[in-house]
């Protein structure tokens, strides 16, 4: 029997879960959940947290992009916008729904560590914490994520035990 891929879809709206599970109707092999009102995600306790291995993320647009968690390099919070973006490893970033909120994105993965009030990295692209910032593997490289004090303790702790 072949294992049952999860889809979480990030945003509280129903017409957005129904929209993506619609979409993702005819694969047999996906099964799509949303998150409850407290913000924890809804999963089946018969599989493992760490199996969901794809989010499906509704965009400002009102468009559903599904990634995987190994396309995800970091999420960084835009001031201006007041919003979360996702940085993608096609340097593609998209730009989360505005109610979407730190503790979603971190209750998803233990991946998801927090390094800055502005920024969560994915650690498999962790490459070096820093003093104050932390390099990521290529492609994201280039980006500057920076590192908070009240934060770097529980990345480095993080980032040993992987």
């Amino acid at each position: 029997m072949c294992a049952r891929t999860k889809v979480v879809v990030i945003d509280k709206d129903e017409k957005a879960l129904r929209k993506v599970k619609s979409i993702l109707a005819n694969f047999s092999d996906i099964e799509v959940v949303g998150l409850e009102q407290d913000e924890r995600l809804c999963f089946d306790s018969s599989q493992s947290y760490e199996k969901r291995d794809m989010l499906a993320i509704a965009t400002v647009t009102s468009e559903m992009r599904i990634v995987r968690l190994s396309e995800i390099g970091y999420f960084r919070y835009c001031t201006q916008r007041k919003k979360w973006e996702v940085a993608l490893s096609d340097k593609t970033v998209l730009s989360l729904h505005k109610g979407t909120s730190a503790n979603v994105i971190l209750n998803y993965s233990s991946k998801f560590v927090q390094t800055h009030q502005s920024y969560i990295v994915n650690l498999d692209n962790v490459m070096l914490v820093g003093q104050n910032n932390v390099v990521l593997y290529p492609p994201f490289n280039e980006d500057s994520v920076l590192l908070g004090r009240t934060f770097k303790k529980r990345l480095q702790e993080m980032f040993i035990m992987m």
